[in-house]
Parts: structure tokens; sequence; C-alpha cells
């Protein structure tokens, strides 16, 4: 896999690719909202839960990440990768942002995001 580096990438002139099933609102400074679709293609990763036990009748599930099967983009210089946290987590690419600084509704419900955070 090609390595990727952030240093001396002109990063306001970045592309952004959302790998997440569902459009990303970023609220921005000035009170304008950015809206990045989701692509024709995503990514995600299959848990394989097995029941294991419970506790205080509540039940506790053992879970393995699949993701043998999971086709991933290779590392592009300029783009990047909105991909859910758990394949950021589990990949720990500089080129996959995350949603960070969630904004809610008065309901409680995560509505957009105010930045990114890459995981590493």
């Amino acid at each position: 896999m090609k390595e990727f580096s952030l240093s001396g990438l002109d990063l306001e002139s970045c592309g952004i690719s959302n790998l997440t099933p569902h459009d990303i609102i970023v609220f921005r400074e000035d009170g304008s909202e950015y809206r990045i679709p989701r692509s024709s293609s995503t990514v995600h990763i299959i848990e394989d839960s097995e029941m294991i036990g419970s506790i205080q009748g509540i039940p506790v599930y053992q879970t393995r990440l699949v993701c043998d099967d999971m086709v991933l983009p290779e590392p592009q210089e300029g783009i990047f990768y909105i991909v859910p946290l758990v394949i950021a987590q589990y990949c720990k690419r500089k080129d996959f942002l995350v949603p960070h600084d969630y904004v809610r509704d008065s309901e409680g419900r995560i509505i957009g995001c105010k930045s990114f955070k890459i995981i590493i």
C-alpha cells in the first residue's frame, strides 16, 4: 500500500470523499453549513456476534470484526475519505477522517459536526 503523508500538502485544496452511508453536514465557524454527500460506494465492517452469557439479566455478546471482504480505496495524494469510526480505528490511515465535535439537535440526536479527526 502506498504511504500517505500530510507534510507538504495544501490541505485547503484537498478533496473529500464520504464513504459513510449518510451525508455529513459540517457546521462552520461562520455559521454556514457544508454538506458532504455520501458516495455511491461505502465501507463497513461486518460484526460476527455470539451471546456468551448475561450480567444481571442483561445479555453480553462477544463480537469479532470481520474485515476479510472489506474493500478500501488506495491512498491518493490530496484526497481524504470520511469513514465510520470503527474503520478508522482498525486501519489507522492518515487519509481517513472521522466526524468530530458533534452538533446535536434539541432531542440529543447528532445532526452534524464541526470538525474531523484522524485516528493514528
